[in-house]
């Protein structure tokens, strides 16, 4: 008569086999996401962008054994915080695509995966963003740029003597030619506002918390 093997027995195996199980998926999304070119974008905020992680989890619980994952196993598998996987099985659960199955864990019900992935546009949608994403980021190495550009022109002294400007500099400007123009010379922290008011009233508010405020009238030598 065969023996019984004790619960302590039976539940290091459940738990090496648990252990195997997340490092065969592991593997396999690895590979997956590979091949996919999915862990090499140009850009961390591509990889882990809510659509890509979403399609990412969903490719993940539909190739899991009976369809269900814990879901700090996925955090791991996927190289993301938990607060991520929260956030796409929230949205998932919503539409009605997962259940929650256990206190941690959450099971696919949404059919067929294949074909919800394989939805026409949504590639073309996951392109759109990381355009715009790159996009986002050249408008940021830009300003960064310009920024950096004009901190040295402010910062070199051979700039600093020539910076002014003269009467004839705003009167040959055509932007300003037969309108009322004011000239402001002020400290760096002057703040400006500019009011709406209704049509005919016009304020302009200056104010410096060190330094004086001086306003010239550019007189518009066309309209003598």
């Amino acid at each position: 008569m065969k023996a019984e093997e004790s619960p302590c027995i039976q539940n290091k195996k459940c738990e090496k086999k648990n252990s195997a199980d997340i490092e065969r998926l592991r593997e396999r999304h690895s590979e997956a996401a590979r091949s996919e070119g999915e862990l090499c974008v140009s850009s961390k905020r591509d990889e882990n962008s809510l659509f890509s992680l979403t399609k990412r989890f969903i490719k993940l619980i539909y190739s899991s054994p009976e369809q269900q994952i814990n879901m700090t196993h996925a955090a791991e598998i996927l190289q993301v915080c938990k607060r991520r996987i929260y956030d796409i099985t929230n949205v998932l659960e919503g539409l009605g695509m997962i259940s929650k199955w256990s206190v941690n864990s959450v099971k696919w019900i949404g059919g067929n995966a294949d074909e919800i992935l394989a939805i026409e546009g949504m590639d073309a949608n996951e392109n759109k963003q990381n355009r715009i994403s790159r996009d986002e980021e050249e408008l940021d190495n830009d300003i960064e740029r310009l920024n950096r550009e004009i901190a040295e022109l402010s910062s070199n002294e051979n700039n600093l003597e020539n910076a002014y400007v003269t009467y004839d500099d705003l009167q040959n400007l055509k932007i300003f030619q037969n309108k009322l123009v004011f000239a402001v010379k002020a400290p760096g922290d002057t703040t400006m506002e500019y009011p709406r008011y209704q049509k005919g009233a016009y304020r302009l508010r200056l104010m410096a918390e060190k330094g004086q405020i001086s306003v010239y009238y550019v007189n518009n030598e066309t309209e003598k």
